[in-house]
């Protein structure tokens, strides 16, 4: 089993709403935009870390410089400033939305799916 099958099977829980993610970058996206959490710099491996969620270097040992950084978000793959909001569903193809794209003026309770994964 080589470190890509390992990556693979490991499930991270956001420690706020029990959501579970099997990207750790998912949840530390979930994390920000969902709960509004920031984060600070790990005194031991000097990586961000996030309050909520299992820090990667008590997890598994990561190369940051691995982790993908472009990634097309919302239905106008446009970059912007504006608020967004994260698909709940767990195969949604995009994730992250902006409100206005998905015609929402302020973020719902409970969970929240695009219209895509209302679909299925």
């Amino acid at each position: 089993m080589d470190m890509s099958d390992c990556l693979n099977n490991v499930a991270y829980t956001c420690g706020r709403c029990a959501m579970i993610y099997y990207d750790y970058k998912q949840l530390l996206e979930h994390l920000y935009w969902r709960h509004g959490t920031e984060s600070v710099s790990c005194n031991k491996c000097l990586l961000k870390q996030w309050a909520y969620a299992a820090h990667i270097c008590h997890v598994l040992p990561i190369d940051e410089s691995q982790i993908e950084t472009t990634q097309t978000y919302c239905f106008c793959a446009k970059e912007s400033d504006s608020p967004m909001i994260g698909c709940d569903g767990p195969n949604c193809k995009l994730q992250w939305y902006h409100f206005e794209c998905v015609g929402i003026v302020k973020v719902p309770a409970g969970s929240w799916y695009c219209p895509a994964c209302r679909k299925h």
